[in-house]
């Protein structure tokens, strides 16, 4: 990752890339265009049949699936509940692009999904055309802003590398010129996860004092994070005043680099790789995806909790250079982003907007005014329900 890249990210999972050696093979794209909710798509994808996936199926104005293995594929699958298992099987059936523009498909088959992306675009359409000044007066006029605060939950390393954006510190400061009461937690920046955990359950109760509805964001590690807060430490009465919670890229089922990193022999070179980083690795049994995922099993949330995962989808076209290697690993288990499978940050009570082009570290010289979008989002949903 860049340094001065405007991201939401941490660097701190690049040290992972020595999971990926060997993952760097070139390979010729098939050049292909097509629309996914209102969203033009140029770019390359790995086979002729996510081609014609793209160009057909997930046209707004497409007709019935014109191809025999694409409607003998989605018959087969969709009767299953979409998983990463499903995911990883369709990936080695047909390839990891044709699985991702699948994942896109039945995430938007869910009509509820489908309104909140269409909405999210257009919200971004609209802002790009207004001033900051404009855009508070107007959401002063439409939202009650003063009633709702926004905590903000870290990624790994948010203090030692603050140009890494892990500290939210570019969507924060635009939320707050737009008129928005935004805090940002202090975790511990390579703590555990149950450890940092307890530090945003404490930031919840000591915000309750206020009166205010929370509204929480948290980025890549901070996911798992805020979830076993809000699902475990939390008690009915604690989360009251939390009203919705914005996951970005979450890691809540880990990834399948750690596993990689916590296997012989590459534990030794995951650990000598922080170690010269001077990078506490305490953290990393914690993102293990078969822990994680039973960890994410045996959380409950409260039924009022609005939940929105914010998703980059990248095709294998579009990921960077710098990401490819980690992307390649992990498209051997199906979708990713560079740094986690998709399937694995998807909360299955929640809603999902997805950004197709951008990896896990998000960066977009758009990413501040999508910062503000989805704050919007959230707020209409949650001043329509109340």
């Amino acid at each position: 990752m860049k340094a001065n890249a405007p991201n939401w990210k941490t660097h701190s999972m690049a040290l992972l890339a020595v999971c990926t050696l060997g993952g760097c093979m070139t390979q010729r794209g098939v050049p292909t265009a097509g629309t996914i909710v209102e969203s033009r798509v140029v770019t390359t994808v790995d086979t002729q049949l996510a081609k014609s996936y793209l160009e057909t199926s997930l046209a707004e104005a497409s007709r019935h699936d014109q191809i025999k293995v694409v409607r003998r594929l989605r018959a087969q699958y969709d009767q299953r509940p979409i998983s990463w298992e499903l995911l990883r099987d369709l990936t080695h059936e047909t390839s990891v692009d044709f699985a991702t523009l699948y994942f896109i498909r039945r995430t938007i088959m869910d009509q509820r999904n489908a309104k909140w992306q269409s909405r999210f675009a257009a919200l971004v359409r609209e802002l790009r055309a207004r001033s900051t000044l404009s855009i508070r007066k107007e959401l002063e006029g439409r939202i009650e802003l003063n009633r709702f605060r926004f905590l903000f939950v870290p990624g790994f390393h948010y203090r030692t590398d603050p140009s890494s954006g892990a500290d939210f510190s570019g969507p924060r400061t635009y939320l707050h010129n737009c008129g928005f009461d935004t805090r940002l937690v202090e975790v511990e920046e390579d703590g555990t996860i149950e450890q940092n955990a307890a530090f945003i359950a404490e930031a919840v109760r000591e915000e309750s004092s206020d009166c205010k509805r929370l509204i929480i964001v948290s980025t890549s590690i901070g996911g798992p994070e805020t979830a076993v807060a809000l699902g475990k430490l939390l008690s009915v009465d604690d989360m009251r005043p939390v009203a919705a919670w914005i996951s970005v890229g979450g890691l809540l089922g880990g990834t399948v680099l750690a596993d990689q990193a916590e296997q012989w022999p590459m534990s030794w070179l995951a650990k000598l790789a922080f170690l010269v980083k001077g990078i506490d690795a305490r953290a990393l049994p914690g993102m293990v995806t078969v822990s994680s995922r039973r960890r994410m099993n045996e959380l409950r949330f409260p039924k009022s909790l609005l939940v929105l995962d914010y998703v980059g989808v990248p095709l294998s076209g579009q990921v960077p250079a710098d990401v490819k290697g980690r992307w390649k690993t992990l498209a051997r288990f199906g979708p990713n982003d560079g740094l986690t499978l998709l399937a694995d940050e998807v909360l299955n009570s929640g809603r999902v907007v997805f950004e197709i082009g951008q990896d896990h570290y998000y960066r977009d010289p758009e990413i501040d005014l999508k910062a503000l979008a989805l704050a919007c989002l959230v707020l209409e949903r949650l001043t329509k329900t109340n």
